[in-house]
């Protein structure tokens, strides 16, 4: 099984596409996600092929918060999709206390406030655990 990394950033020119990297490594892993510290885009990092059973795709949703007030803070929504022996699909989130509980928008949709961080470092750590072991702790990602 194989662990590939992609995605997209979003500068002035528009939407641009990130090399496809195949077992990436701890450093590549690095230099991608720093992106988006200054991009808004998207970053996954999945099993190819996909298991049957067990977490296959791990997302990053990167964007800019307050968009209209220019604040400069980041947003960062990380998702990890998971089979479950039953066959239904598990979706596994941080859990961020710095937030309220309820949903907020994000790229357009509603997703739990929870599931969003501030922190680069948490996502570069997340990102890396799932590079390395093809899963991250439940400590983590509940």
């Amino acid at each position: 099984m194989t662990v590939r990394l992609g995605g997209s950033v979003i500068d002035d020119s528009g939407r641009r596409y990130l090399p496809i990297i195949d077992e990436p490594t701890e450093s590549q892993v690095d230099e991608i996600i720093s992106l988006y510290a200054t991009y808004e885009g998207i970053l996954e990092i999945s099993h190819q092929p996909e298991p049957a059973l067990g977490p296959y795709r791990l997302t990053l949703y990167a964007e800019k918060e307050g968009v209209l007030l220019k604040n400069g803070k980041w947003l960062y929504l990380l998702l990890l999709g998971q089979y479950e022996p039953n066959g239904d699909v598990r979706v596994r989130t941080i859990d961020n206390k710095e937030f309220e509980p309820g949903l907020a928008i994000h790229w357009g949709d509603y997703y739990p406030s929870r599931a969003r961080t501030r922190d680069l470092e948490l996502v570069r750590h997340v990102f890396k655990e799932f590079a390395r072991t093809g899963n991250v702790s439940e400590d983590i990602m509940s």
